[in-house]
C-alpha cells in the first residue's frame, strides 16, 4: 500500500477541536483489530482518519499492530511492529521503512494529542486527535508502584516463569514501575532511565525475590 495515500491527506485542524476521551466499549463490535491480533488497545479519530492500535495475539496488553482507515472510504495502512516495542512513554510509534507514525496518548502533559507522520527528510505532518478510546485494564509505563531491583544481573522475562525468554537484565538499584504480583513474579510496566529519570516502557516480569518497593510502607509489598 502506498504511503502517500495516507500522509498526503493530512490537513490542519483548528485548535478549538475538542478532544473526547472514553472506553473502547464505545466501539464494541468493531472487527478492525480482528483475527491474528489480541484485540484493540486504543482507538483514535482525526479529521481524516480512524486509527487502531491492536495488541499481540499472544499478549493482548502489548501493542503490535497499527491499522488506519480513511473517513472517505479510501485505502488505509496496516503496520506490524517487528523486533521493536512501539509503546513509548506518552505515545505509540510505528515504523514503515524510513517513515514514522506517531499516535500521542492524552495525558495532563498532552491535553491535545496528535496523529503525526515523520518523513525521511525531517518533515512532520500532524492532525489533531478529536476522539481517543482506550482499554481501562492496561496501564501506561509511568503508572505502577515505584520499586527497585535488589541484585545485579537480574533477568527480566517475557512471562511469569523461568521458561519465558529473557528480555533484558537490570542491576541493583535500578528503579522500575511494578503493577501486580502473580505467584512469585511481579509484572513491570516501566524502567526508569537513571540519566534522565524518564520512564521507558517494558512489558516484563521479575522474580519477587529481587524487587522491593521504594518507600518504607511499600518495601516488602512484593513478598507479602
Amino acid at each position: 500500500m502506498s504511503f502517500t495515500i495516507l500522509t498526503f491527506g493530512f490537513s490542519s485542524q483548528p485548535a478549538s477541536a475538542q478532544l473526547k476521551v472514553g472506553n473502547l466499549s464505545e466501539i464494541e463490535g468493531d472487527v478492525t483489530c480482528g483475527r491474528g491480533t489480541g484485540g484493540a488497545l486504543a482507538y483514535a479519530e482525526t479529521k481524516n482518519y480512524l486509527v487502531y492500535i491492536c495488541g499481540a495475539e499472544d499478549d493482548p496488553t502489548a501493542p503490535r499492530f497499527y491499522r488506519s482507515r480513511t473517513r472517505n472510504g479510501g485505502p488505509g495502512l496496516n503496520l506490524e511492529a517487528v523486533n521493536y516495542d512501539p509503546r513509548q512513554l506518552r505515545y505509540f510509534e510505528f515504523r514503515n521503512d524510513d517513515y514514522t507514525y506517531i499516535l500521542q496518548i492524552p495525558t495532563s502533559r498532552i491535553p491535545n494529542p496528535v496523529l503525526a507522520v515523520e518523513f525521511p527528510n525531517g518533515k512532520r505532518v500532524e492532525e489533531r486527535v478529536t476522539r481517543y478510546l482506550a482499554r481501562t485494564d492496561v496501564s501506561t509505563p509511568s503508572q505502577g508502584v515505584c520499586s527497585f531491583i535488589t541484585s545485579n544481573s537480574v533477568n527480566i522475562r517475557s512471562g511469569p516463569s523461568t521458561t519465558y525468554s529473557v528480555l533484558t537484565q537490570l542491576n541493583r538499584g535500578r528503579v522500575v514501575r511494578a503493577l501486580n504480583r502473580r505467584g512469585n513474579w511481579v509484572k513491570l510496566a516501566g524502567v526508569e532511565d537513571p540519566a534522565t529519570e524518564r520512564v521507558r516502557p517494558i512489558n516484563g516480569w521479575v522474580s519477587n525475590a529481587y524487587i522491593n518497593g521504594c518507600s518504607e510502607d511499600q518495601f516488602d509489598r512484593w513478598r507479602r
